[in-house]
């Protein structure tokens, strides 16, 4: 009994300790898989995490890139949200604020440790002190000598040194009514009345504003900003009166633009004639289409050319469609037209290419249309070769790095950003210096700068390839090395043109002005007033590109209209290509008041 006891008890032993066995393999399999699921945890957390990271870079990506586009349609109250939601993303108070599109994150860093220093030869911290030889001069003397009465008070002075402050003083504008007065006279012997013809010819007969208030007027509104309601109070305040409204700016204005249609019609065939066009649209908004009543959002076109005659062009449409686009470049033929990557332009400029493809085909054979449409130098010769922009490619580039990369440089994305935007500043750095050499020709300053430029635009092309497949999980740089690699062969096409730079920040400049002064005037209450404004904005550009006063050219340009228009001058005969900016000086302008 005893033994068969025993015997039990070792069969319970036995048995507990399989079932110990057991419970341990199972508390094993169980720690196993829940230190499985914590590891796949742990990982789909740290996806998330880099996922919320990339995607808010993007966002503040976005919010730079489109900032300056969205502050056109906020309120103060607005404006000052979104500022304080873009603060959040903006670099450290050292990053200087102004930094230069054309040079790499090593160049902006050596500039941000330069001091302003003393200009050489100027006995002034850096200030620029040329204006005390070219502005007429008013002397002030302080000399205490010639206010002390007592003689011998005065001989006690000693002389010691005589010390001169240069200042730039302003004197304001100045309004004056003019009072024309004409003697009217009989002939005793044929019974005529005669008078003498005055001098000065109004554009406006019988108007309330005299030529040179109407030219300066115009030039605050187009040039300077200012609302033509904002005119009429200040020229209100400076005169104690009402001097005029904004109804009667705003018609003058009107009138003055009809008179000056072959003016405009001028300026287009001159910029179209041209070897290199700049080309760019911006939007306004028309609150009173002429069709409907309704508000239209229209687009000014805009062409220059940057040559020896520069010339800046501006033409209204109601759309941005292709269509206005062709019709804009119709008339050009062998000519370089160098834009953004707007889609229009291109597909314009291969259709026509193609059209002047088919002529050549008809006359020479399809083997020289092919060469044609396939060398740049072909194009550029008997069609339109179209130049991309590489400040709108290096741009996404910059901002990438500015807003994502700028404390890691070193990462990957870092190291492709640097990359390419030293490689960009390289070739700026070439084009600068060969614009120095004023004494290479035209094929000489092609050659020499293609031999430098292109090795270092096939260079970019590879590098951009190869660093395409790295950044495929970081949208933003993708799109950037992208949009850079269908650019680059468009953008490299600037190589055939002297006329041309890599970008096309000329043009950018230009719209400049318009963008500025619709900020302060809102709209165009109708086409017509789009129509003029374009008219004006060509005129004054054109103006100022060639180193004029636009209010003095301005004038000019009214006071021979006007003066025409008394002589019974048909604009179809007059010969507007003299009133052209290049034919006038400075010094000649100075007259006209």
């Amino acid at each position: 009994m005893r033994e068969e006891s025993v015997d039990e008890l070792k069969a319970q032993i036995a048995a507990l300790k399989q079932a110990l066995r057991s419970s341990e393999t199972l508390r094993k399999t169980a720690e196993s898989r829940h230190e499985k699921q914590v590891s796949v945890m742990t990982e789909e957390i740290k996806q998330y995490k880099a996922l919320i990271e990339r995607l808010k870079e993007n966002f503040d990506i976005e919010r730079y890139l489109n900032f300056a586009a969205t502050t056109e349609n906020k309120t103060p109250r607005q404006l000052e949200d979104l500022r304080s939601e873009l603060d959040q993303t903006k670099p450290d108070a050292s990053e200087p604020a102004d930094r230069d599109l054309c040079a790499s994150p090593e160049m902006e860093e050596s500039k941000a440790k330069r001091r302003w220093g003393r200009v050489e030869g100027v006995r002034t911290c850096g200030r620029d002190m040329g204006f005390t030889t070219k502005l007429d001069k008013q002397t002030v003397e302080c000399d205490i000598r010639k206010d002390i009465g007592d003689q011998a008070a005065r001989d006690e002075l000693v002389f010691v040194k005589r010390t001169v402050h240069h200042q730039v003083s302003f004197v304001p504008c100045h309004m004056r009514c003019r009072d024309t007065v004409c003697y009217l006279y009989r002939n005793t012997r044929t019974g005529e009345l005669v008078q003498a013809t005055p001098k000065e010819h109004d554009i406006i007969k019988g108007g309330k504003l005299a030529n040179g208030l109407i030219a300066a007027s115009i030039a605050d509104k187009i040039v300077w900003g200012i609302p033509f309601y904002r005119q009429a109070r200040r020229m209100g305040i400076m005169a104690g009166c009402n001097v005029a409204d904004a109804q009667l700016l705003t018609r003058t204005f009107l009138s003055v633009s009809g008179f000056l249609h072959g003016m405009g019609d001028e300026l287009y065939r001159q910029v179209v004639s041209s070897r290199s066009i700049h080309a760019d649209e911006t939007r306004i908004l028309v609150i009173h289409d002429d069709a409907n009543n309704k508000r239209r959002q229209g687009y000014f076109w805009m062409l220059s050319h940057p040559g020896t005659h520069p010339v800046s062009y501006c033409r209204f449409y109601p759309s941005r469609s292709k269509e206005c686009a062709k019709e804009l470049l119709s008339p050009c033929k062998a000519v370089a037209v160098q834009a953004d990557g707007y889609a229009a332009y291109a597909s314009v400029v291969a259709s026509m290419n193609k059209f002047l493809a088919t002529e050549i085909a008809r006359n020479d054979g399809q083997e020289e249309a092919d060469k044609f449409l396939s060398e740049s130098g072909e194009l550029l010769d008997k069609g339109i070769l179209l130049v991309g922009c590489m400040a709108h490619a290096r741009r996404r580039f910059f901002i990438s790095f500015f807003v994502i990369y700028k404390n890691n440089p070193k990462s990957p994305g870092g190291e492709t950003c640097r990359k390419v935007l030293d490689m960009i500043a390289e070739l700026y750095r070439i084009e600068d210096e060969m614009r120095k050499q004023q004494t290479l020709t035209e094929d000489e300053f092609l050659r020499l700068r293609k031999e430098q430029a292109v090795p270092i635009i096939a260079r970019l092309r590879s590098y951009a390839k190869q660093r395409q497949p790295l950044h495929t999980a970081e949208p933003k740089l993708s799109e950037a090395i992208t949009y850079l690699l269908n650019q680059i062969d468009t953008i490299a096409n600037y190589l055939e043109c002297p006329d041309l730079t890599p970008d096309n920040n000329s043009q950018e400049r230009l719209i400049k002005t318009v963008c500025t002064t619709r900020k302060a005037s809102l709209f165009a209450s109708t086409e017509e007033g789009a129509r003029s404004w374009a008219l004006m904005h060509s005129i004054l550009q054109t103006a100022i590109i060639n180193n004029l006063d636009p209010t003095a050219y301005l004038k000019m340009v009214i006071d021979r209209v006007a003066k025409a228009n008394d002589e019974r001058v048909l604009a179809k005969d007059m010969d507007w290509e003299s009133l052209m900016p290049w034919h006038f000086s400075p010094q000649q302008l100075e007259s006209v008041w």
